[in-house]
């Protein structure tokens, strides 16, 4: 029983302690947005602010924002693909983060989160001090990354980093702008030292199912990222996402330059070719 007292008091001063920053890239979101909120709304450890960056909406959605007390940031509509405009908004909700935070949240319009989803992620932050990042689940995805046996990463839509993570990551508060941002941040953080964890026992829904999204631009950033030739051929038969390879192709031919984290990538997929070699080898 003593112990068990001891235990809430530490929770309940981790909580009194503890700001969580949340960023949220918000584009015509009305059906999933006001449950969206709803749910951050009520979390038993509760964001010391929640950043929207409204990226245009035509529809209701900033109705449903004013609803609550929010830090809003509308952009000024651009043309350009989803994955480059993504991790552009979320850089430009960065810039009003306030100083002091411990930690910085991604979510997404379309995730509702269960009622303690932040405050089990920060125990296990507590737990073990070398997490960087960190996600629950996300009832609704396909499973990927555990088919191996490997660790899966955490997902970039419910995701929740350490302020020292997230600055080494950044080189600063403010986040820059990568394409395909939470991989590339999930294989950096690997690089820094972190590790990245999702915790299946933690639990999140999306309400929409996942998009493909741009696969030539998606082939073009694999390029950018360090992947292997036949790494990159085979994830685009499994997608059945083909135009990943002329967009990788035209990347390669441009010689465009490779971002830092291309030996850490290269690694990770010859262990994955050789666990995948291994597995067929005994059937």
């Amino acid at each position: 029983m003593p112990e068990f007292r001891e235990q809430i008091r530490k929770s309940a001063k981790v909580a009194q302690q503890t700001k969580i920053s949340i960023i949220m890239a918000v584009f015509n979101e009305e059906k999933f947005l006001e449950n969206s909120l709803s749910a951050l709304m009520k979390q038993t450890l509760k964001p010391d602010q929640i950043i929207i960056v409204d990226d245009g909406s035509t529809d209701k959605s900033l109705e449903i924002i004013a609803r609550y007390p929010l830090t809003v940031k509308r952009l000024p509509i651009k043309k350009e693909s989803s994955l480059e405009r993504y991790p552009a908004v979320l850089s430009a909700g960065s810039k009003m983060l306030k100083e002091d935070f411990d930690y910085v949240g991604i979510l997404d319009a379309d995730i509702i989160l269960e009622p303690e989803y932040y405050e089990k992620l920060i125990q296990r932050f507590e737990e073990n001090s070398d997490i960087g990042i960190a996600s629950g689940d996300l009832l609704g995805e396909p499973v990927k990354g555990s088919l191996l046996g490997l660790t899966p990463y955490a997902y970039g839509a419910n995701r929740l980093y350490t302020r020292k993570c997230w600055v080494k990551l950044n080189n600063g508060k403010k986040m820059k702008p990568v394409p395909q941002c939470d991989f590339y941040h999930n294989v950096y953080a690997e690089m820094l030292g972190f590790k990245t964890k999702r915790f299946a026992e933690i639990r999140s829904w999306h309400l929409r199912p996942a998009r493909l999204g741009n696969a030539f631009a998606k082939g073009y950033h694999a390029y950018e990222f360090g992947y292997y030739w036949h790494y990159l051929s085979l994830r685009a038969l499994r997608n059945r996402s083909l135009s990943m390879i002329p967009g990788y192709l035209k990347a390669s031919l441009s010689a465009v330059k490779q971002y830092p984290i291309r030996v850490q990538v290269r690694r990770m997929q010859i262990d994955r070719l050789q666990r995948l070699w291994h597995k067929t080898s005994l059937i």
